[in-house]
């Protein structure tokens, strides 16, 4: 399967700036994406925008969205929606339990919500930091030839 990401920004506060470890924000980005593109359907939308006193990362996609009886153990180690001869895909059951692990050592959080009318929303909420204790994070993540605004 063939699919791109979009990552659109909004103005933000050049006096406060996200605080996490960048190699952090990497892979939960890296592992967001990695989920939108086996298990959802693109466009895959990368979204970053400051809220309150914070900044949220929204990835979007528009695949069939998590079944909500799924929801409430998503983030469990282990967790997978579907078993035995119902799987579609291989995998262990850790990445959003990690995902969630780096957003919440990092000072943030994770969470989900339908992206309407169809797909999967992830959203990660860091709080943000005086610009100067800030560490230096990197422009862009992947090819940025291919980051569409």
């Amino acid at each position: 399967m063939s699919w791109m990401a979009y990552a659109r920004t909004s103005a933000s506060n050049p006096q406060r700036a996200c605080g996490p470890t960048p190699y952090h924000v990497h892979q939960i980005i890296s592992n967001l994406l990695t989920n939108s593109a086996k298990y959802g359907q693109p466009p895959v939308i990368l979204e970053c925008a400051p809220v309150g006193d914070g900044v949220e990362l929204r990835v979007r996609d528009q695949g069939p969205g998590v079944d909500p009886e799924f929801v409430p153990r998503m983030f469990e180690r282990f967790s997978q929606a579907s078993s035995g001869d119902t799987r579609t895909s291989a995998g262990f059951g850790l990445g959003l339990s990690i995902t969630r692990d780096l957003a919440v050592a990092n000072g943030g959080d994770l969470r989900y919500e339908p992206n309407l009318p169809t797909g999967a929303c992830f959203i990660v909420r860091f709080p943000t930091v005086p610009a100067r204790q800030s560490p230096t994070l990197p422009l862009a993540v992947g090819d940025p030839a291919a980051v569409r605004g």
